[in-house]
């Protein structure tokens, strides 16, 4: 007695030719889904790779302004010329800390949704049914 797949296999193959172009259309749609969701998957992987080495350098260049602002304290007492170079150094470490901050914030806040353009073309699919 064959099963439901067998059945299902069988009443296939014996179909009428657009029914099972009907289907191998239907199989195709499925395939590029599938394709589109692996394309999303390695651009969102990127995006987060991105966002991590930009957060890396913010707290590379913010950890420098501690740093230099600290031996800004130190001497403090020294000449004149030192303490200025220093006051220098520590506020571009700082702005530039402060600028990579708010490009990966700005990055993160406009991110599209993860795989919005598969559910967009199912959604197109769902309405073509």
């Amino acid at each position: 007695m064959p099963g439901p797949f067998e059945s299902a296999l069988s009443s296939i193959l014996e179909a009428p030719e657009h029914a099972r172009r009907a289907v191998r259309i239907i199989l195709a749609l499925g395939r590029n889904r599938l394709e589109l969701v692996g394309v999303e998957a390695r651009e969102e992987s990127l995006l987060l790779l991105r966002l991590l080495i930009l957060a890396a350098a913010a707290f590379l260049f913010l950890a420098l302004a501690v740093v230099v602002g600290t031996f800004t304290v130190i001497y403090a007492v020294g000449p004149e010329h030192r303490l200025t170079a220093l006051v220098c150094a520590t506020a571009l470490f700082a702005i530039i800390g402060v600028i990579l901050v708010l490009v990966t914030r700005m990055k993160v806040r406009n991110a599209k949704p993860p795989f919005s353009q598969t559910v967009a073309e199912l959604r197109k699919d769902e309405d073509c049914l």
